[in-house]
């Protein structure tokens, strides 16, 4: 009789269930969908500026994102200026357009230094930052220290950038904080992108054998903590190259 029992409330749970299926089916089917829906389509909020930066795809039609109103209205979080965000995107044609539709570097907040510290991914794409620095020359757009400039930008591996502060009138042996000259900071590692830097430094006429008076050379240091490693001998050749006369 209990077996009778159970059966007929099973039954009667399978029956009630599909019922009311017109109204659980949709959330059960659609649910996770709109879930999805609602995540993926997140990353096209925000700024048009900015999402194009990122280079995300929101299905907008063939008109720039870039107009004369937007060229110098901040975005991102914190906000900047547009110029400064694509220098730190490294996006050489986004930073052509904005000053094409009236983008102005002096509007930028910490003009003129800050808008050079942002070049922070040069060394994975340094022809986009060649092409940037480039249109900053043409505007006569100067860091106000070109000894500093060649320090940070040694410290991003960023080479357009060193070359850009050596033209600016920079010290390539300059001793910047902690009697570090840019040659130790691009000699730290044994990277792909620290051989180009030291590389430029030293055809520049930095001088890895130099002593500070706070520290050891630039080759001495990379040595000891370096000869172990694959890279060491590219490195070594990048530091003894022949240098600018």
């Amino acid at each position: 009789m209990r077996k009778l029992v159970r059966s007929m409330a099973i039954l009667a749970a399978v029956v009630t269930a599909f019922a009311s299926a017109p109204f659980w089916l949709p959330l059960i089917v659609y649910g996770p969908l709109i879930a999805v829906s609602s995540v993926l389509g997140g990353h096209c909020r925000g700024s048009p500026v900015l999402l194009l930066l990122k280079g995300e795809d929101c299905g907008r039609n063939s008109q720039s994102a870039i107009t004369h109103e937007s060229a110098n209205e901040p975005v991102g979080n914190p906000p900047e200026c547009p110029l400064v965000q694509a220098i730190a995107f490294n996006n050489a044609a986004v930073f052509r357009e904005l000053i094409a539709k009236g983008g102005k570097p002096e509007l930028c907040k910490g003009f003129p230094d800050r808008i050079f510290e942002r070049a922070v991914n040069c060394k994975h794409e340094p022809e986009q930052a060649g092409k940037i620095f480039a249109e900053l020359e043409q505007l006569g757009v100067r860091h106000t220290n070109a000894n500093q400039l060649l320090i940070s930008q040694a410290k991003e591996l960023c080479v357009p950038g060193i070359e850009l502060a050596v033209s600016q009138g920079a010290d390539v042996n300059v001793v910047g904080p902690g009697g570090l000259a840019a040659l130790h900071y691009t000699t730290r590692v044994a990277d792909a992108a620290s051989i180009a830097a030291t590389s430029a430094l030293v055809r520049l006429g930095a001088d890895p054998m130099r002593r500070t008076s706070e520290t050891e050379s630039a080759y001495v240091q990379a040595h000891e903590r370096l000869h172990n490693v694959g890279n060491w001998n590219r490195l070594e050749s990048a530091m003894t190259a022949p240098t600018k006369k």
